[in-house]
């Protein structure tokens, strides 16, 4: 869990830029109250940086639904608390992004604010998804 949240501290503008765009909440900010950017990875065990301890093999954009009924009042408890916090320091609110580690199985869900401003970092465009993977895996850091 902790390489786990170190590689995600390393990546978090890229992956807040991934996620705003896949989710497309510059258009319609009430996305992100409906599904949650998920990121799918793998150990890299012979990585010696942080950035490069995990493969990424994919992502995708998925529904609150498709979690357990217990689950779902849990992220959304979550996401509303960082949502508000994030509304309330001029944001257009939070998203709700899980980074899966599978073999072993660790899960690192971290809430990411998303503004209309411009960002600093490269819009991925309708690629989003192979922008992502290539600076995941090659340790492109922000």
């Amino acid at each position: 869990m902790k390489d786990l949240r170190a590689f995600t501290s390393k990546h978090r503008p890229t992956i807040s830029e991934a996620a705003s765009t896949a989710l497309e909440v510059a258009r319609d900010p009430r996305r992100a109250q409906e599904f949650v950017f998920v990121i799918f990875l793998r150990p890299r065990p012979n990585s010696t940086r942080v950035e490069t301890a995990f493969f990424a093999f994919g992502a995708a954009v998925v529904p609150f639904s498709a979690f357990s009924p217990e689950q779902i009042a849990e992220m959304k408890g979550q996401l509303k608390s960082a949502h508000d916090l994030n509304v309330r320091n001029g944001s257009l609110g939070a998203m709700e992004v899980v980074l899966m580690c599978l073999d072993p199985n660790v899960v690192n869900v971290v809430m990411m604010g998303f503004s209309d401003d411009p960002s600093p970092v490269e819009n991925p465009g309708e690629n989003w998804k192979h922008w992502l993977l290539h600076r995941l895996n090659g340790g492109i850091l922000c």
